[in-house]
């Protein structure tokens, strides 16, 4: 997997290579990353000194050529520059003035950092990190190098870490500094990745949204100067998703060089998009250098996230998979990460604030004779919690609305035959609660300043560790009732206030701390993330909660949109998906029941409504959607993830899950809007066996896996908005 020859460093995955070199000087470069190519000699791109290009003129590999354009300097004052070339962690202000990775200020008030090479060691299996979360592997699954640089005036160290995968196309990259000087320094940008890609056409795809509206798709065209996909509101955020996907212009789902960046960060985060003037295209991903600084004393570290990066010489859907895959078998971890998930009912949509425990046992005993597996109760159980204007952070039960308790409700619910679980927002504190009246000084806040109010509560202090300990000790208290087995944990809020620019950092670290307790007390507990939806759906969370609540629109149409956008770097098993009453409490849409189920079965199938709203004719359709979603969930957990048809190209969509054995797959398709007249649909599937049969539950028809792949199934759609098919084909 990892090999050295000479100056020159080899990562190879399972079909990519990924190759650096340093020079005489130090200097390390980055010569490739692609598709797996042999050892051989590399050569470092050239890089003439240019007009208006430093350079470094005591660099003893002067170039002398015709074609340098600076012929006219004498011989030593010729050198090399940087300031085109593939530096693989460049710094700021000296030889390289485009972008840094590292930006460091000293106490007289600079900011150069000249970072060479010192030297490397290679380590069998995936080192954790401390206190982030990360990918694993074994030590004959992967291998980890670690190239340290040093600055040997400002006396920096850097250890630029690299994991490969034997089994995957996948690197995982972190950076760790340390401060080896005599006085303290401010560290202002430290980014956990850089790539100079050599000059071509590529586009860049990002997943920008907001509330209800998450992870849209956004392709442009990677043009000179500077473009940023960041967010800067305390977490990962609805507003931009931390992941990118840089491509070959010409790339779709099935052709083309893909190259994905994923951030494990859950808070400020930005991803730095720069094409210089000699068309080289620098991608960099990490914590958002704005609201960022941290001070090093002397022999302090800082240590980055992690950024999992995946390649695909075969398109989009090769680069969505290679994560997919990634994700569950190094990142997912736990009781539930290869587990089934059981079919629930939360009753947020069913009743909001407004219900009791005759009123959730009455909920409970419609939805188990449904099929459903689990009650989730959702916000309005503690405190005095009519509405959102109170009671977050006391996390004790309401006896007007539950006069046993969690322990005779949790109980009750069990006795029926179905899981029981709960809404929690640990992280929040309202002004008008026990918890703000004891201490108020618990908020986020600046010195001086009255804090702002979001929804009706503050942001807890996660950065101290007496509020990360009451949160641990709350959650756990009503987690220890017995018969409760799922927790849905959500963050309402954006961040402000926020008191210094190290300030989210360390909240961040705080709250990984808090789960990192809390899933190990708790391990057979299904944590379910959630911040007004799909405002924290990141890799740093899922490591700790496998699956999260996508978005708060559950409308059938507007999750086409929003669950293929996370599908690109995010697995079926961490979208939780759910059937809602119409019209929909988001969008005002009414739409069959059949399609707003067809939707959900690509993720953690699920409902949001009251049964007893519904005709018979509706119940009797629920029942055979808890069939299929049971028949299929464990197809939808491990099976291979396609997108056929976008909803983000044209008026239909089409999804396909296949199994990985190639003998078991399912399609979606839907068409948003009639068209009238319309002609013949085709679908081609994508992934199946050529030479065998296969059957359609539920009907006499049998396909040859050839003629689903190559003739396709032709679908007649009829005159009605909303129209979807699912159909669920099995090798005979």
């Amino acid at each position: 997997m990892i090999t050295i020859h000479d100056n020159l460093f080899f990562l190879h995955g399972k079909d990519m290579s990924y190759i650096m070199k340093k020079d005489e000087a130090g200097y390390l470069y980055h010569l490739y990353y692609g598709k797996r190519l042999g050892q051989r000699e590399y050569q470092i791109p050239v890089n003439y000194l240019r007009g208006f290009s430093a350079a470094d003129i005591n660099d003893k590999t002067v170039r002398d050529t015709p074609n340098n354009d600076v012929g006219w300097l004498p011989k030593d004052e010729q050198g090399k520059s940087l300031d085109e070339a593939p530096q693989e962690y460049p710094s700021y202000g000296r030889f390289d003035l485009r972008t840094p990775a590292i930006e460091i200020e000293y106490g007289d008030g600079n900011r150069i950092t000249d970072l060479r090479y010192d030297s490397h060691e290679i380590i069998s299996g995936k080192p954790e990190l401390p206190g982030l979360p990360a990918a694993y592997g074994k030590e004959n699954e992967a291998q980890t190098l670690r190239i340290t640089l040093k600055d040997m005036v400002a006396k920096i160290t850097v250890i630029l870490s690299y994991t490969v995968y034997e089994q995957h196309n996948n690197i995982c990259r972190n950076v760790r500094i340390q401060n080896q000087g005599k006085e303290a320094v401010i560290l202002r940008r430290a980014l956990s990745v850089n790539i100079d890609f050599a000059g071509g056409d590529r586009d860049v795809i990002s997943f920008p949204g907001s509330w209800a509206r998450e992870r849209h798709t956004n392709r442009q065209r990677i043009h000179h100067g500077i473009q940023e996909f960041s967010c800067a509101r305390g977490a990962s955020g609805h507003q931009m998703n931390p992941f990118i996907i840089v491509c070959d212009t010409a790339s779709n789902e099935d052709y083309g060089n893909c190259y994905g960046f994923s951030l494990v960060y859950s808070g400020n985060h930005s991803a730095i998009i720069e094409k210089d003037q000699y068309d080289i295209t620098r991608a960099q991903m990490g914590i958002h250098p704005n609201t960022f600084a941290w001070e090093l004393k002397p022999d302090d570290w800082f240590q980055t996230p992690e950024c999992i990066l995946a390649f695909s010489s075969q398109g989009l859907n090769s680069l969505s998979q290679s994560y997919h895959d990634f994700f569950r078998e190094h990142f997912l971890h736990g009781y539930w990460s290869k587990r089934d998930r059981p079919i629930l009912l939360n009753s947020w949509e069913a009743s909001y604030f407004d219900y009791n425990e005759e009123t959730l046992l009455t909920l409970a005993e419609k939805s188990k004779a449904l099929g459903i597996e689990m009650l989730v109760m959702d916000d309005g159980w503690f405190g005095k919690r009519d509405d959102d204007h109170s009671s977050l952070g006391d996390w004790y039960a309401n006896k007007k609305k539950l006069p046993g308790g969690l322990s005779r409700l949790a109980a009750k619910v069990n006795d029926l035959g179905l899981g029981f679980g709960l809404w929690m927002e640990p992280e929040m504190v309202s002004p008008d609660s026990e918890l703000y009246r004891t201490h108020p000084d618990w908020a986020v806040q600046v010195p001086g300043r009255t804090p702002a109010i979001t929804r009706w509560q503050y942001v807890l202090d996660l950065s101290r560790t007496e509020i990360q300990d009451y949160i641990i000790d709350a959650v756990s208290e009503v987690l220890s009732v017995p018969g409760i087995s799922y927790l849905k944990w959500d963050m309402n809020r954006h961040m402000t206030d926020m008191p210094d620019s190290g300030y989210n950092h360390r909240y961040i670290l705080g709250l990984y701390r808090v789960l990192e307790q809390l899933t190990r007390r708790f391990p057979k507990v299904l944590f379910e993330s959630c911040s007004g939806g799909g405002g924290r759906m990141d890799p740093g969370i899922l490591y700790y909660m496998p699956q999260t609540w996508i978005s708060d629109n559950s409308d059938a149409i507007e999750r086409l949109y929003i669950q293929e956008g996370t599908s690109y770097a995010y697995p079926l098993p961490c979208m939780t998906a759910h059937v809602s009453a119409v019209p929909n409490h988001q969008t005002g849409r009414i739409t069959p029941l059949s399609i707003r189920g067809h939707v959900a079965q690509f993720g953690m199938f699920g409902y949001e409504l009251n049964p007893d709203d519904l005709p018979e004719s509706e119940k009797i359709e629920i029942v055979q959607q808890i069939e299929t979603a049971k028949r299929l969930r464990t197809l939808m957990r491990s099976g291979d993830f396609y997108r056929i048809a976008s909803p983000y190209a044209g008026n239909d969509c089409a999804w396909q899950v296949v199994s990985k054995d190639k003998r078991e797959t399912v399609l979606l398709f839907a068409r948003i809007l009639s068209v009238p007249n319309p002609n013949v649909t085709t679908v081609k599937l994508k992934g199946l066996l050529p030479g065998e049969n296969y059957h359609e539950s539920g009907s006499q028809r049998i396909y040859g896996g050839d003629e689903l792949m190559y003739m396709g199934i032709h679908i007649e759609t009829g005159a009605q908005d909303y129209f979807s098919i699912l159909k669920h084909l099995i090798v005979n």
